[in-house]
């Protein structure tokens, strides 16, 4: 009985660890209201956890997936970082 558990838990493991951990854009909201830099950017993704970076400028398509290790980064027309979400 033992060993069908722990062939049970390690079967589990190796798909739990290759799956991404989630954004959290909270965790950056500093960088709301600055101007959207590569380095700020790449700041927001590292404090969000996002291993993905969209930037989303206005009027601009982009697509409707949702992808829970992306950040979207959302700008004004002055370049000033005005939301961000996950997904």
């Amino acid at each position: 009985m033992k060993t069908a558990v722990l062939l049970v838990l390690m079967a589990a493991t190796p798909a739990q660890a290759l799956e991404p951990p989630p954004c959290v854009a909270a965790r950056a909201k500093a960088v709301t209201g600055k101007e959207a830099t590569p380095a700020r950017i790449k700041l927001a993704q590292k404090k969000s956890g996002a291993h993905l970076v969209r930037v989303i400028r206005p009027g601009q398509a982009v697509t409707m997936d949702y992808r829970l290790e992306r950040l979207n980064v959302h700008v004004n027309a002055r370049k000033r970082i005005t939301r961000l979400t996950c997904g």
